[in-house]
């Protein structure tokens, strides 16, 4: 059930920050950690960035 969830999360904090901003205006950071089970619990970062300019879509997943 994690690593689902885990699969999921970048659409849904794409998802997210889309409808952030779409609401407020605001330009939305969402930055997300923690151990994956799926990489023997090495740590997993996620990086959301939106804002209303068409280059400043950013998402990043690292392991580390």
């Amino acid at each position: 059930m994690a690593l689902r969830a885990i699969d999921k999360l970048p659409c849904t904090l794409a998802t997210m920050g889309e409808s952030l901003m779409q609401q407020t205006g605001w330009h939305v950071t969402i930055m997300a950690g923690g151990p994956s089970p799926e990489h023997d619990r090495m740590i997993l970062t996620y990086l959301l960035a939106k804002c209303s300019f068409a280059l400043c879509s950013i998402n990043l997943q690292t392991h580390f």
